[in-house]
């Protein structure tokens, strides 16, 4: 169900709100097949496909109050009688859809030593269309929004080496109708709005993964991650406009633009420590620091709704058994109580923001059962 606040003709000071009634049934039945030939004993051509079959059904009615709502945020609902929506906009909407997708891949494997592994692929991907469960303010639009598809290619190196590990990775993914949740104004000219998805025309997302792990000590173990991404629509010129723009009734060409959740680097560092007391008992500590530049957390790149970049630590210490029978740990998150966003959406002049838990300590026990 999706909120919709907004001013309807209905006489001076009166607005409608909506609550919209969201029925989906959805089916998939998908099948997969994989098939390996070793051309010599070190190297190997992996070829599979997958192909799904999703339908959808979908039925949406409407409840609205219709109140005086003040200039300020909208409450919900406001005072007065409730009934189905009389706009046909809003109510009684029936529909359905059926997507079927082919998605073949392919890699070549290549056992350079016993140490060392190359390997490249091409893979494709689709995600099922659907409908979304806002309303429609335009009797020509429809909630249904359409597949999306991606094809993938991927270089990437693994090696181990005395007490550690090392590996990195290349790619590039196409994306041709990439569904993006975005905010579109009420075509009235009354600033309201309502959330929708939509298809963007084509988005490309590159990048470039260092991952390791070395064994420092008999009870250390350290490893480290970072990670490049350059992600962006490649052709975009019907997207919803943001607060920045001088007409928001119109549409944006955001072609060029970054996508959302795509910080330009992240990283991340860890320590695992684990050390015998005795023969009965074990020590265990662990530290962890995950970073990230900024990036936009909102559909139509809503400048209010960007995430700063931010660092964020971890930690935890307990005891065990040699054999992890028995285990108590106390753990911290977030113990530098960062704020990140973890979604956002514009709602008119209002930005919304959902961040994640701020810091939290939790005690945890476990024992297993033989």
């Amino acid at each position: 169900a999706n909120s919709v606040f907004g001013p309807d003709a209905v006489g001076p000071g009166e607005a409608v709100a909506t609550y919209n009634l969201y029925e989906l049934d959805d089916e998939l039945i998908s099948g997969f097949a994989q098939l390996t030939w070793r051309i010599d004993p070190s190297v190997r051509l992996v070829g599979g496909a997958r192909y799904a079959v999703d339908s959808k059904k979908v039925h949406r009615d409407s409840n609205c109050w219709l109140g005086i709502l003040p200039d300020e945020l909208v409450p919900m609902p406001p005072d007065g009688p409730s009934g189905l929506c009389p706009d046909p906009r809003l109510n009684g909407y029936s529909d359905e859809r059926t997507s079927r997708n082919f998605m073949p891949e392919i890699a070549l494997e290549w056992d350079i030593s016993k140490d060392m592994l190359f390997y490249a692929k091409a893979t494709t991907s689709a995600k099922a269309g659907g409908f979304a469960s806002a309303g429609s303010f335009n009797p020509a639009d429809s909630p249904e929004y359409g597949d999306e598809k991606a094809i993938g290619y991927e270089l990437g190196l693994r090696s181990s080496f005395a007490r550690g590990i090392l590996s990195a990775t290349a790619f590039l993914t196409d994306f041709k109708d990439l569904q993006v949740n975005a905010f579109v104004f009420d075509d009235s000219g009354s600033g309201a709005g309502t959330q929708i998805i939509t298809n963007a025309a084509r988005a490309r997302s590159q990048g470039l993964e260092l991952q390791g792990r070395w064994a420092a000590y008999r009870s250390l173990q350290v490893g480290a991650s970072l990670a490049w991404l350059d992600a962006s629509y490649t052709s975009y010129p019907g997207a919803p406009c943001n607060s920045t723009n001088a007409d928001p009734l119109g549409f944006c060409d955001q072609s060029g633009e970054k996508l959302p959740f795509a910080p330009d680097w992240s990283a991340n560092l860890f320590a695992d420590f684990r050390h015998d007391l005795g023969p009965r008992l074990a020590l265990l500590a662990g530290l962890d620091i995950a970073g990230s530049d900024g990036y936009m957390t909102e559909g139509s790149l809503e400048p209010d709704a960007a995430q700063g970049s931010w660092v964020r630590v971890g930690a935890r210490i307990g005891l065990a058994a040699p054999d992890d029978r028995w285990s108590v740990a106390l753990i911290g998150r977030n113990l530098t109580k960062e704020a990140v966003i973890a979604s956002s959406g514009t709602f008119g002049r209002y930005v919304v923001g959902y961040i994640d838990p701020p810091r939290t300590v939790t005690l945890m026990a476990g024992y297993r059962f033989r």
